[in-house]
């Protein structure tokens, strides 16, 4: 109640409704899509395939990086994967650590565009020493989560798998 020139009146005062008869309990999690998944197949034809229609410079990439992924793969616990998404526009080989299942680097054909993926978190919990020369070598580009190195060159591969080696021998 306020008084305005003599007179009482009365204001309404909001009153919020009880809405905990009204809430609505929380979805349960969505189940991963069909769409959202891959397909996981043990070493690499699964890329070889992928890349077979690759033609010009970047064929000649994608041979080197299916040699360089080979050869990590004759490393005491590393296993090679190959990871093909539902609709097939990416296909990633992984040259894994076991028992971590850890990649230090990724290999994907996006749609015949091939790269590397390097993941920092990786290189700290299993090479930590090769870090300095893995940043040098993709220099400018910065070692962090899932870092896109297009321009792989041969310094940079070869200081990648030195990193394997530290890993393995840990």
């Amino acid at each position: 109640m306020y008084e305005v020139n003599g007179i009482q009146i009365a204001l309404p005062q909001p009153v919020s409704p009880d809405i905990s008869a009204t809430k609505v309990p929380a979805a349960p999690p969505m189940p991963r899509s069909a769409a959202t998944r891959s397909v996981r197949y043990d070493g690499p034809d699964a890329f070889v395939e992928s890349v077979a229609d690759v033609t010009n410079g970047a064929r000649e990439v994608c041979d080197q990086l299916i040699d360089w992924a080979k050869q990590l793969a004759e490393l005491p616990k590393v296993r090679l994967y190959t990871d093909v998404s539902a609709q097939g526009i990416f296909v990633t080989m992984a040259p894994r650590i076991e028992p971590e299942n850890a990649a230090l680097a990724l290999v994907r054909n996006a749609s015949g565009d091939p790269l590397v993926l390097v993941w920092r978190s990786a290189f700290e919990r299993l090479a930590p020493n090769s870090i300095a020369r893995v940043e040098q070598a993709i220099s400018p580009i910065k070692l962090g989560q899932g870092t896109v190195v297009k321009d792989i060159s041969q310094e940079a591969l070869e200081a990648i798998t030195a990193a394997y080696r530290e890993a393995v021998e840990n």
